[in-house]
């Protein structure tokens, strides 16, 4: 009876969290009127929110109102509007973080300006709300907490090193090309036809950001992302020419993991993605600017224009028609290794700009190059001597490991992280080629990678940092290259001209 009893009560207290969440978000101030006060102060959904959380992000002032003043009569309920989320998934975030991020602007008012929240409160992880507010295209809300409430965009920076500029690169893409809502909400076939998804709709939040004062484009973040890396991640064509256009930025920087903006759109491999990866690699490459100036010329000059100059150059320069003459005035032939050199520069010019229509052939990754890996000759396991011990596919394995690996350097990647990370740089060469889902039981992977790449990588079990952790867990496994480094990967390419 006592078991039952407590079970019901349980399902009780279930019950009325639900109905007082749900109240609050879709405005129902009877019904919650019709809970006690500390009732209503104890409900939370399953991830931690608040009746107040609710009811901020969802734009129910009257509801906000209600907690934040009508109902402090009763005794103190929400005396803090700052109350932070304590549940992990919710990231410590307040009610004005969620009215921020689903743009609810006269609620953001209400919190800051009659309820004092703090307009630069940080949740885990060191993200306000005026960073939620640009993450979800927002103007409106940006506009207003730095014109009215104080917020600095060049000061505002999380714990990953994101500023503002960062998180407008990682815009959703229907937060992005909201007009592609609109459109999908008629029944013309044709207005269907003519939206795109190059993210035209972040255009004003992007130029009134980066007009802002003491605004850093170049800015990097922990991992050496720039504002290009987060544009291509996020797909954003508009964005991209944008920052090339205005700003003169080039895809010229990697990140710690020696991945250029354009390697980032290979990862997402969709063809959004691929539209940016081209323009990247054709409009935003030095190699491209180098070869108009080996050839003499304006950037983009015509193909006519391209082929005068090449031969222009290749009677001057080629070495089997370079003469020179001797004392006596007799014409000799002399194939001098500068001749060489220069006539070879020229000639992958010419090829680099009609052939290869100005794409970037270098603006990629090394380590995501299986040639480059395949052929490096400290790797004891890829040695030609070995060829027969170890199978194609398994060599490919130890390849593709290694790129996985060296996306956060030379320190390893955690063994929970791998299935992920392996699907962002190699998207069309799933681990369940080598891992089937079938087979994905506790160990499995682990194993996977002592009996294919055991020796290529060392497998290390860190020791519990906290004493909570040593009751829970053994220690996190980390997956470590063994013989090769990513600046080994980088001097081998540059020493090989090897892609």
């Amino acid at each position: 009876m006592i078991v039952q009893r407590m079970e019901s009560e349980t399902c009780k207290e279930e019950n009325e969290n639900d109905i007082i969440i749900d109240a609050a978000k879709n405005g129902k101030l009877e019904l919650i009127k019709s809970f006690s006060p500390q009732t209503i102060r104890d409900a939370k959904c399953g991830v931690g929110c608040t009746a107040l959380h609710w009811a901020a992000g969802s734009n129910q002032i009257h509801i906000v109102h209600y907690l934040l003043s009508t109902l402090q009569q009763y005794g103190p309920i929400f005396t803090n509007v700052d109350v932070q989320v304590e549940s992990k998934l919710a990231k410590g975030r307040t009610p004005l973080h969620y009215a921020c991020r689903n743009g609810h602007l006269e609620t953001v008012k209400v919190l800051i300006e009659t309820y004092y929240a703090n307009p630069n409160a940080k949740a885990r992880q060191g993200v306000t709300p005026f960073q939620l507010a640009i993450w979800q295209n927002h103007l409106n809300v940006c506009m207003y907490l730095v014109d009215k409430c104080g917020v600095r965009p060049c000061d505002d920076v999380n714990d990953f090193g994101c500023g503002a500029i960062h998180w407008l690169g990682i815009i959703p893409a229907h937060r992005a090309n909201l007009q592609k809502d609109q459109a999908l909400c008629t029944e013309s076939s044709n207005q269907k036809s003519i939206v795109n998804e190059d993210g035209d709709s972040l255009m004003p939040l992007a130029k009134w950001l980066t007009s802002q004062p003491n605004i850093d484009i170049t800015a990097k973040q922990n991992q050496g992302h720039t504002v290009l890396h987060k544009a291509a991640w996020g797909g954003h064509l508009a964005l991209v020419k944008y920052l090339h256009e205005m700003f003169g930025m080039y895809d010229d920087s990697t990140d710690i993991a020696g991945n250029y903006a354009a390697d980032l759109c290979d990862m997402m491999n969709t063809e959004r993605h691929q539209r940016v990866a081209l323009y990247l690699r054709r409009e935003c490459s030095l190699e491209r600017i180098e070869s108009y100036n080996v050839l003499g010329l304006e950037i983009d000059a015509s193909p006519e224009q391209i082929r005068k100059a090449y031969l222009e150059k290749a009677r001057v320069s080629h070495p089997d028609v370079k003469l020179i003459r001797n004392k006596n005035n007799i014409v000799e032939n002399s194939k001098h290794e500068s001749d060489i050199d220069s006539f070879d520069r020229i000639y992958k010019a010419y090829k680099h700009l009609t052939i290869g229509k100005g794409i970037a052939t270098k603006q990629k990754n090394p380590a995501h190059s299986i040639n480059l890996l395949l052929e490096m000759q400290d790797l004891a396991s890829f040695n030609n001597s070995e060829k027969n011990i170890y199978s194609d596919k398994e060599n490919l394995f130890k390849a593709r490991l290694l790129a996985v690996l060296f996306e956060y350097g030379d320190k390893g990647v955690y063994l929970s992280n791998i299935p992920k990370k392996w699907d962002q740089v190699w998207p069309t060469v799933p681990l369940e080629s080598y891992f089937p889902k079938e087979k994905r039981k506790p160990g499995a992977l682990l194993e996977l990678i002592k009996s294919h790449a055991g020796d290529v990588v060392r497998i290390v079990r860190k020791k519990p940092n906290s004493e909570i952790e040593q009751k829970s867990s053994k220690g996190a496994i980390v997956i470590i290259p063994r013989n090769i480094s990513r600046d080994d990967v980088l001097k081998f390419a540059a020493d090989n001209d090897i892609i």
